[in-house]
């Protein structure tokens, strides 16, 4: 891996030391275990990659199995990023009940062999 690669923090899993902990009336957290600067990379938010149409679908179904745990982030347009099944230490954040909004810069990176 080149060191010119503005990548390695996703192939090296670099991240800041983090931990899922539960708390009594608001469900499952996630903290860090070390300070971080505002902006600073913490972590990748990782999904399935769907259609608006298959969100849509997906949707529907949901609806009609009255699920009503379920979580997508609009990329654009044509991409929605659906976390219910693919997921990674972020993912029990995703279901607690009392959510809070947090900043997420999406980008469709490029890996090369």
């Amino acid at each position: 891996m080149s060191d010119k690669c503005k990548n390695q923090r996703f192939q090296k899993r670099n991240y800041p030391a983090q931990q899922v902990f539960w708390t009594a009336g608001r469900g499952w957290g996630l903290r860090t275990l070390v300070k971080i600067k505002e902006g600073e990379f913490v972590n990748e938010y990782v999904g399935e990659l769907i259609t608006y149409e298959e969100t849509e679908r997906r949707v529907k179904l949901a609806r009609k199995n009255n699920v009503k745990d379920f979580y997508f982030l609009v990329l654009d347009k044509d991409r929605v990023m659906y976390v219910k099944h693919i997921g990674n230490i972020y993912s029990p954040s995703n279901l607690s009940n009392n959510r809070i909004s947090v900043k997420v810069q999406p980008k469709d990176l490029k890996f090369s062999p």
